[in-house]
């Protein structure tokens, strides 16, 4: 295993096409040579970028001072005999909530693809097998490792509706460990695995993703369609369902009119996807009483801290072992923030509130590329979940959501927007999307970034919160 091999600037790996060199690159299509570089580094106490296919991270133009590792197996695998699935469940992180294997369907088809596989053409295979669950997810960048971290979402759909576990390299116990779907506490762009990272204060968070179970139904028929625009370009009634080619199709061509699929000819793609989360407000926040009465906004359970989740899922894990020695830098918010001060600003709450881990159960208003980018189908008062009611004991349950493209558009940012002399720009196609113009620096994009923030901010006292990993 040669760690120093192949090294390579960011800019070659990641869809921003911004960042300097990296200090230490390492690529494998082994998995006993990628957790082996991962437990070198962390030994080491050298900062760790696990990168999968570079669409949400924002690097440095000074590079990392780290270890770089991508993970570059591909395969992808039926498995026949959900019994199978045991042998990777008798390594669970939490045996207390595997899954069962006589709960798949007699008409489900189980999918594992490692982590290394790139999301697309993995909806790619699901399509042309019949396999139906996950084309609404076409054209999402990324790799399947990446997926299940954000919980992503599109079009009525989200991988957490379809996935069984996931097999993961659990820093912290310097194991590979199974984790079952409510190990994952997923919510809407996020998960236990993303809170990991956030609540370390590093590039990388605890569990690094090897491979995924999906299971899917054997249909050439697509799931229920369950956004009004995929169902308007299809010609079918919401709850319908469609060829799973047709919607396919349907999916990448509107993504492609909002600038989601990768093209290097077109540099509203040369960005993260939607740069900026909905914001989560606590019900009773003196911000709501401050918004116009159109301003988008629903209501969503209280989310819940990492530490919360942790204690609940994992008790003995937790309170023996609450970070990774040696991590440092920052991700998905301003540089050195960590703990719950990082937390807090991920989040855009208060750590009291615990925010950034919203109910599953919510409203797909304007969805691309796994993060709600307009507004035309959004709720203009407080209402309750499209996908079931929030089960909210008291108002300290209840949180509020609100629509980041409509606050950017309000505080007087357009589509298309530039800071003077500036490489960077506001999508010319939607303003959640902030872009390459063509030379543009990381610096650039950051600091068209806090822009955006800042207008926000003194306009309407809301803090976004940006999702990528700013490194």
């Amino acid at each position: 295993m040669d760690l120093a091999s192949s090294a390579k600037n960011l800019s070659e790996l990641c869809t921003f096409r911004v960042g300097g060199a990296i200090k230490r690159f390492y690529q494998s299509t082994d998995t006993a040579d990628l957790t082996a570089a991962v437990a070198l580094a962390d030994r080491s106490k050298v900062p760790l970028l696990f990168l999968g296919g570079g669409s949400n991270t924002l690097p440095r133009d000074e590079g990392f001072d780290g270890m770089v590792i991508k993970d570059a197996r591909n395969s992808v695998v039926v498995v026949t005999d959900p019994e199978d699935l045991t042998i990777s469940w008798r390594d669970s992180c939490h045996p207390d909530n595997l899954p069962n294997p006589n709960s798949i369907g007699a008409n489900s088809a189980i999918v594992r693809a490692d982590a290394g596989v790139m999301w697309d053409d993995l909806v790619k295979y699901a399509v042309s097998q019949g396999f139906s669950g996950i084309e609404a997810l076409s054209g999402i960048p990324g790799t399947v490792g990446a997926a299940p971290v954000q919980n992503i979402g599109a079009y009525g759909a989200e991988i957490g509706d379809v996935i069984i576990g996931l097999t993961a390299w659990d820093r912290v116990r310097s194991k590979i460990c199974y984790l079952a779907r409510r190990d994952m506490a997923f919510g809407y762009r996020d998960s236990i695995l993303k809170r990991s990272r956030v609540a370390l204060g590093g590039a990388t968070g605890r569990w690094i993703v090897l491979g995924v179970d999906l299971e899917l139904q054997r249909s050439t028929e697509s799931s229920p369609v369950a956004y009004s625009q995929l169902a308007a370009a299809l010609g079918v009634e919401l709850g319908e369902r469609a060829p799973l080619e047709a919607v396919r199709a349907a999916v990448l061509e509107l993504r492609r009119g909002k600038g989601m699929v990768l093209d290097a000819a077109d540099h509203d793609t040369w960005s993260a996807g939607s740069f900026f989360t909905n914001p989560i407000v606590p019900a009773d926040s003196p911000i709501l009483r401050g918004l116009p009465a159109e301003a988008p906004r629903w209501e969503v359970a209280r989310p819940r801290s990492y530490e919360e989740i942790m204690a609940a899922m994992m008790p003995s894990v937790w309170r023996k072992n609450s970070g990774i020695s040696g991590e440092n830098g920052s991700a998905g918010g301003s540089v050195g923030e960590t703990g719950s001060a990082g937390l807090e600003r991920e989040t855009g709450l208060k750590s009291r509130s615990s925010a950034g881990m919203a109910s599953a159960a919510e409203p797909h208003c304007s969805e691309d590329d796994g993060r709600l980018t307009a507004t035309d189908d959004c709720p203009t008062e407080i209402v309750g979940s499209a996908k079931g009611a929030v089960d909210a004991g008291s108002a300290k349950d209840v949180a509020v959501k609100l629509s980041a493209a409509w606050l950017i558009e309000h505080s007087g940012v357009p589509k298309g927007f530039a800071l003077p002399e500036s490489g960077a720009g506001v999508s010319t196609k939607h303003v959640l999307a902030l872009t390459n113009r063509g030379g543009a620096s990381a610096a650039e994009i950051r600091a068209l970034a806090d822009y955006v923030v800042s207008r926000v901010r003194e306009t309407f006292e809301v803090e976004l919160v940006p999702e990528p990993v700013i490194l």
